[in-house]
């Protein structure tokens, strides 16, 4: 369409506009609220035929929709029934495969295999693992070796009835996040064992709503920009600035995201605005204020400010960019950011006035969920020790000894925990 030379329509346009005086005036599309006010027109035709057609389509087309929807709409499993000692005990007994193991390890018999030839596959499969069995307090636990630090773990082996159960409070609570087969599989293998336990955790999160809906689709893959070698925790953090997000009932509209690259340690601050003495504020407050560390930015100007330098400059801290015009070369941040934003979709999907109050809980999930680079968690790299999920509090974790030791030996054996954890990491 050209209007220097006009042709047919445009043409016949414009000449029936030559007839009339006006002018012209821009108005942003943001204030064209009455854009489509004429086609919105009500009909002033009595008993009109088209009318009538119209708004009896429309009613069979929206009859049963309401239901329809609420019938698939998916729920976040925000209330964990708690499972005591006596309850596993009891839902155990109830198994008849788990019950005929628990006679077996009571007696500390193990049958030949003439005696289980004939038996079900789950059967079998404890047979197999009747070492590492034993029964307390009239539970029946497997145990099982972490393999970045070596240390003996003991799993409660669910019955068939708390599978789906575990599975749901485990993926879908709140504090769990939402992960994907590795990362749940993992989590649960923490203190749950069954047989089959992978294919079930990949049925579970494949039929996942909320996982299908909020996750997109894998980006283009991209050769790999430049690594960062790091030895030691918090040798190196990235920062980065997420939103502008819907304001919350405390003023919040923006998320200080921050990640050490050695233990994948997340932070994040919910902030009102991004301005530079607000970001630094945040970080000295929180995260310098107990780690005090050198910092990878982005090339964000919040981090590029006057005040943001002298910050830098009297807490020694050595400030260092990422690719101009490409920040995802800071990669680790930008993905913990896709991954926060999908966390808190799901948890704030039906009230996004709140969603700085469901930071921590992401947070928790995050800090708990095995690492693929690392092959760790967040919390036993930085800690020494797993952080317990509200999941994992009320279905009864076994503790990993009978007692706690001693001051000067709880630390020499936490430090030896470290090193052993961070050794591993750096393989």
């Amino acid at each position: 369409m050209s209007f220097k030379e006009p042709e047919g329509q445009v043409a016949r346009w414009l000449e029936e506009l030559q007839s009339y005086e006006f002018t012209v005036v821009h108005r942003a599309g943001v204030q064209h609220g009455n854009a489509d006010a004429l086609s919105q027109r009500p009909c002033s035709v009595h008993e009109c035929k088209y009318c009538e057609r119209k708004d009896t389509r429309e009613g069979e087309l929206s009859s049963g929709t309401d239901e329809l929807v609420r019938g698939v709409a998916p729920q976040v499993y925000s209330e964990l029934q708690g499972v005591g000692v006596a309850e596993w005990a009891e839902k155990q007994q109830c198994d008849t495969a788990l019950q005929l193991v628990m006679l077996w390890v009571g007696a500390q018999r193990r049958p030949s295999w003439e005696e289980v030839a004939a038996l079900s596959p789950v059967v079998k499969g404890l047979w197999v693992k009747f070492n590492t069995l034993r029964l307390l307090d009239g539970v029946l636990q497997r145990a099982w070796v972490e393999p970045a630090t070596g240390e003996k773990r003991w799993q409660v082996v669910v019955p068939k009835v708390m599978q789906e159960e575990v599975l749901k409070a485990l993926h879908g609570s709140a504090g769990s996040g939402h992960f994907g087969v590795t990362k749940t599989l993992r989590r649960v293998r923490q203190g749950f064992y069954w047989g089959r336990l992978r294919r079930d955790v990949e049925d579970f999160c494949r039929c996942c709503d909320l996982c299908t809906a909020r996750k997109g689709p894998q980006g283009q893959s991209r050769a790999q920009l430049q690594q960062f070698p790091v030895g030691e925790p918090m040798q190196r953090v990235g920062v980065d600035v997420m939103g502008p997000f819907p304001r919350t009932t405390q003023g919040n509209r923006f998320i200080l995201t921050a990640m050490d690259y050695f233990t994948k340690w997340p932070e994040a601050y919910a902030l009102p605005d991004q301005e530079a003495e607000t970001v630094a504020n945040a970080l000295v407050e929180g995260m310098f204020s107990r780690f005090g560390v050198p910092i990878h930015s982005d090339q964000g100007r919040n981090f590029e400010s006057r005040v943001f330098s002298i910050m830098c400059t009297r807490l020694g801290i050595t400030k260092t960019r990422t690719t101009p015009l490409h920040p995802q070369s800071d990669g680790l941040v930008e993905r913990f950011n896709r991954t926060l934003a999908e966390q808190l979709s799901i948890l704030t999907s039906s009230h996004q006035q709140d969603w700085d109050a469901f930071l921590p809980l992401v947070l928790m999930a995050c800090r708990s969920a095995v690492q693929s680079s690392t092959s760790c968690t967040p919390a036993h790299l930085m800690l020494g020790r797993e952080i317990r999920t509200p999941a994992e509090l009320a279905f009864g974790r076994p503790p990993d000894t009978a007692s706690a030791p001693a001051g000067p030996e709880y630390a020499r054996r936490l430090q030896d925990r470290l090193d052993t954890a961070h050794e591993y990491a750096r393989g």
